[in-house]
C-alpha cells in the first residue's frame, strides 16, 4: 500500500541520513524527513550544523 511504501521509504532515509555529508543531500533528506515528521533531536542537529 502507499503508506507502507512512504513508511518504508522514510525508515531507509532516517537510517542512512546521519551518513550524508553532501549539504544537498542533507537538505534534501532532512525535507523528507521534516514532511514525515520524523526530523527530530540529533537528526535535526545534523540539519542545522551542515546548513551553517
Amino acid at each position: 500500500s502507499l503508506e507502507r511504501s512512504i513508511t518504508k521509504a522514510g525508515d531507509y532515509i532516517e537510517f542512512h541520513y546521519r551518513n550524508l555529508r553532501r549539504p544537498y543531500s542533507v537538505a534534501i533528506a532532512g525535507y523528507a524527513l521534516a514532511q514525515s515528521g520524523r526530523l527530530e533531536k540529533d537528526l535535526f542537529e545534523k540539519f542545522l550544523s551542515t546548513a551553517t
